[in-house]
């Protein structure tokens, strides 16, 4: 009984250390993965806006002919 008396709060304590280590490490991963994410999307933006590859010019042209 006295050996339980010692493990079980250590148990407890353990459990919550794992716990807190699985909500901060999920936290973090979310915040780089988002920033990443952020990151990637700016890079990419600036590209579709402004340079338009062959295809995406002809249908530019097509589009506006059509409207005129």
């Amino acid at each position: 009984m006295e050996f339980l008396a010692i493990i079980i709060p250590i148990a407890y304590v353990f459990a919550g250390a794992c716990v807190a280590y699985a909500i901060i490490r999920f936290a973090i991963v979310h915040a780089l993965r988002q920033s990443r994410n952020e990151a990637r999307i700016e890079r990419h933006l600036p590209k579709a806006a402004t340079w338009l590859d062959g295809d995406e010019r002809r249908l530019l042209e097509i589009s506006n002919t059509t409207q005129d």
